[in-house]
């Protein structure tokens, strides 16, 4: 159901693109839910599913945000809203282990990166610390070495 909510291609067509990826692909189990990878990225999944307490800021739009019919595996309902805006508009997000659990914003000045969290929950001190990182290394990509970020 992603995939065609995704593509916006027929089922019966997506049966045969399957068909014909079937060597390429491997099914994988992610929570419960049923998936397809590319059997050359397993690897890396495998890799990164090691990887708890993962914190990633997403910005508005994100593609890994889209494409999905339903999205209570991505984030609670009660926060369905402060995500998926009206008319479409997509919120920049907080990741802890592929679920969004806050919102973010920024403001830059000369040299300046002030970020602001929104948490869905209170987040622990070592999440905290991993969404400083990611503050820290978004303020390098945008040149800004003075990083302040602040949780509410």
């Amino acid at each position: 159901a992603d995939l065609w909510a995704w593509s916006g291609v027929y089922v019966r067509r997506l049966r045969v693109i399957l068909d014909r990826l079937r060597g390429e692909l491997v099914e994988v189990d992610q929570g419960g839910r049923r998936g397809f990878l590319l059997r050359k990225d397993l690897r890396d999944m495998e890799k990164a599913a090691t990887d708890r307490g993962a914190v990633r800021l997403l910005p508005s739009f994100d593609p890994f945000l889209q494409g999905h019919r339903r999205r209570d595996h991505l984030v609670d309902r009660a926060h369905y809203k402060q995500v998926y805006k009206d008319q479409g508009w997509l919120a920049p997000v907080v990741l802890l282990d592929g679920r969004v659990t806050g919102t973010w914003s920024y403001q830059r000045g000369p040299g300046k990166l002030g970020v602001d969290v929104k948490m869905f929950t209170p987040f622990s001190k070592e999440t905290r610390a991993k969404a400083k990182e990611e503050a820290n290394d978004l303020g390098r990509f945008l040149e800004a070495p003075d990083v302040a970020i602040r949780f509410h």
